[in-house]
């Protein structure tokens, strides 16, 4: 009976030490490292701040200020577009006084990513 319950227990524990979100949630010191040039590289730092609004919102945490990740990424790259049929990003316009931000066309999903993950480390 006692082998029975050690299984149990061992199946639990690998259970729960193989699940997906922990490594899903990693970010590597690389990834942090090409975010602070990237952030720098891009003007970032002219409007954003990582932890504090300035002319634009503190890029702390915006990934979860989004209702989806895919337009996140189409705001940071055509402002414009995304401007005209998503609400959240027609509040922050208002926020910060009608400033647009100045699309970034050239930044790859990953390099957005890197970006974000500098800013939340």
């Amino acid at each position: 009976m006692s082998m029975k319950y050690l299984f149990f227990g061992l199946m639990i524990a690998i259970f729960l030490g193989c699940n997906s979100s922990d490594q899903t949630n990693r970010v590597s010191p690389e990834m942090i490292s090409k975010g602070e040039e990237l952030f720098t590289k891009s003007n970032c730092p002219n409007c954003h701040k990582p932890d504090d609004d300035f002319v634009g919102p503190a890029l702390k945490d915006a990934a979860l200020r989004w209702t989806d990740k895919k337009s996140l990424y189409a705001f940071v790259r055509n402002p414009d577009s995304v401007m005209a049929v998503n609400s959240y990003a027609q509040s922050l316009q208002q926020k910060y006084g009608g400033l647009m931000m100045v699309g970034s066309p050239n930044l790859s999903n990953k390099d957005i990513d890197a970006i974000l993950a500098y800013c939340n480390q």
